[in-house]
């Protein structure tokens, strides 16, 4: 019988360099590895199962925490949506009972101060979509956009 020494033992890095010169490294044959390193092939096969299964479990988690950043995103921008909606019914409302307050404008002469009313009304309204379409995610309430506005 021979003489028994010490275990050798090899750390993670260690071992996965050994399994790149076998997988990726000029494919050296795992017989020459094993000869050389004095490591029973079993023991390098089974290395290389462990290296594979961590290898799967590594890469599902990434996948995890892509799809949980994606469902934050999309809560986040559902609610911002939500906000331009209220934010737009209301201004829509105000403008209903404003042009309600009018009443039924015909092609017809009217007072000036009607008429400046309506044309700084519509000018003011056109300013404020073109912003909202633009902006109106980031806008949190009917205040705030009379103020952007």
């Amino acid at each position: 019988m021979g003489k028994r020494g010490r275990r050798r033992r090899f750390g993670g890095a260690e071992k996965v360099a050994i399994l790149k010169r076998h997988l990726i490294g000029g494919g050296v044959e795992v017989s020459a590895i094993c000869e050389e390193l004095k490591v029973h092939p079993n023991q390098f096969y089974e290395w290389q199962k462990l290296f594979f299964e961590k290898a799967v479990k590594a890469l599902e988690s990434e996948k995890r925490d892509e799809e949980a950043n994606l469902r934050e995103r999309v809560a986040s921008l559902e609610e911002k949506l939500q906000r331009k909606d209220s934010v737009l019914s209301e201004l829509m409302e105000e403008h209903v009972a404003l042009k309600k307050s009018w009443g039924g404008l015909k092609p017809r002469w009217i007072e000036l101060d009607l008429r400046d009313q309506v044309v700084a009304f519509v000018r003011h309204w056109h300013r404020a979509r073109i912003f909202l379409l633009l902006h109106g995610a980031f806008v949190k309430s009917v205040k705030e956009a009379r103020l952007l506005c």
